[in-house]
């Protein structure tokens, strides 16, 4: 049985009339009559195929809050209604439609008055929603660069953040082109109807391919967030998080609707509006907070939890990991015991930038005399991007007040650079491909630490 309704994404401005009048023209002729106008999209229903004639204009008086067509507006339809053209659809100051004469008298018919009414739409339309964008692109990005100054080295390595360096840069790219692409359309019709013309056609097939890269980019970085977050249990969060942000964002419309048959003015429903949006974000963030907390923060399960006591009575359990390290205390040279309760944690990250790896092993015991040992390899394929991470981490982890950093002779090391921080058994060794952190222990030897960095340069 074939759907009689058919839903469609809206790509449209303002300012693309023709372009959206052509649009329903080719729908209707295939059998789908527009029937309804929402924020997101149009619906249609089935009809019978046909030829009829579409017009969008500006009505720049009317509001999204309207409870009910204005007098202004009701005025307007009655105007167009007698020059043969009956209302389609309605959202906001968006008027269409349609007419079965064959030649029927423009809508409008003054280019300066239909300028006006496009410009007075798009300063309540294109340039707040832009704006937006651009403000929310131009936060979130500076909350990226603080995320690369605290950890230089993992961040190019992580699909969450490229993926949100991707997005925020695809969406302030996107904002800021449509704004100019306006303000570049609105003095060329200014000039060509100054002079006698008409305005001037819009880059609408430009502009929608482009509000179609954003989704498909979009979708795309969505994806490979949940993907990294995936391993810390986190990829559930966000899942459940989008999610219901998605499901708020569907039901907006429904919801404005249930609000305007229910309220008498405009300042009413933009006020109810209103309180449901920040309702909706406090319920997507407890949404969020409570599925983090309900599966441990994002912590992965550990192989045991061990109980470690200490003298007095007081005891607290520790998550004891059994993962796969290139080398090992056993290794070089240590007696591990099972009563040393030994952790084992590799955490690893990978783009097509770079892979971070991080290993650590401890005994958890208490009074076990192994020492602890840690060290991170970061591999980087393009030496610009190797080298702003390295400056950018020494910057970070040299404090003079404390600990210094301290030049050492990069040779013994077979590296390019090799810095120590002063007074501690922490390195941190510059490679042709890579970058590797090592925090030993106190009387490490010559041997060891070079049995530890072979299989390192090797990963």
């Amino acid at each position: 049985m074939s759907r009689e309704t058919k839903w469609e994404l809206s790509l449209f401005q303002a300012n693309d009339m023709d372009a959206i009048a052509g649009h329903f023209e080719k729908m209707e002729a295939k059998g789908w009559r527009l029937e309804a106008i929402g924020g997101w999209g149009y619906r249609y229903r089935r009809a019978e195929p046909g030829r009829v004639r579409y017009a969008a204009a500006c009505f720049p008086d009317a509001s999204v809050y309207d409870p009910a067509p204005t007098e202004g507006q009701e005025t307007y339809i009655e105007y167009c209604r007698a020059a043969g053209w009956e209302l389609a659809a309605a959202y906001g100051p968006m008027q269409y439609f349609r007419s079965v004469l064959p030649d029927p008298v423009p809508v409008e018919t003054d280019e300066a008055v239909k300028l006006k009414a496009v410009r007075r739409t798009m300063r309540k339309t294109l340039l707040p929603s832009c704006g937006l964008g651009i403000l929310l692109a131009v936060m979130y990005l500076t909350m990226q660069i603080g995320s690369f100054r605290m950890d230089p080295l993992e961040y190019f390595s992580r699909d969450l953040y490229l993926s949100l360096l991707l997005l925020l840069g695809g969406l302030f790219l996107y904002c800021a082109g449509l704004l100019a692409d306006y303000l570049v359309w609105l003095l060329r019709s200014r000039r060509a109807v100054n002079g006698g013309g008409a305005c001037v056609k819009p880059c609408t097939r430009l502009r929608m391919a482009a509000s179609i890269g954003l989704l498909a980019l979009t979708a795309v970085c969505l994806g490979l967030m949940c993907r990294d977050m995936m391993d810390r249990r986190m990829g559930v969060t966000l899942t459940l998080y989008l999610a219901v942000y998605a499901l708020l964002i569907l039901t907006a419309g429904r919801v404005l609707k249930w609000i305007k048959r229910r309220s008498g003015s405009r300042g009413e429903v933009r006020g109810k509006y209103f309180v449901y949006a920040i309702a909706a974000g406090v319920l997507a963030a407890v949404v969020l907070t409570v599925s983090a907390l309900a599966l441990g923060g994002g912590q992965r399960e550990p192989a045991e939890v061990y109980v470690k006591e200490y003298p007095g009575g007081e005891s607290i359990e520790w998550n004891i990991y059994r993962d796969t390290l290139p080398v090992t205390l056993e290794e070089l040279g240590y007696p591990v015991t099972e009563e040393d309760h030994c952790t084992y944690e590799a955490e690893i990250h990978r783009t097509f930038l770079a892979s971070h790896r991080v290993y650590r092993q401890r005994a958890m015991a208490y009074g076990s005399e192994l020492p602890e040992i840690g060290y991170t390899v970061t591999v980087m394929g393009w030496d610009w991007l190797r080298e702003i991470c390295w400056e950018r981490f020494l910057e970070k982890m040299d404090d003079p007040d404390i600990w210094p950093l301290r030049e050492l002779d990069p040779a013994p090391w077979g590296a390019l650079e090799a810095y120590q921080q002063d007074d501690l058994a922490t390195y941190y060794l510059l490679y042709p491909d890579r970058i590797i952190t090592l925090n030993l222990w106190s009387g490490a030897s010559a041997r060891q630490i070079e049995g530890l960095l072979k299989p390192l340069l090797a990963e």
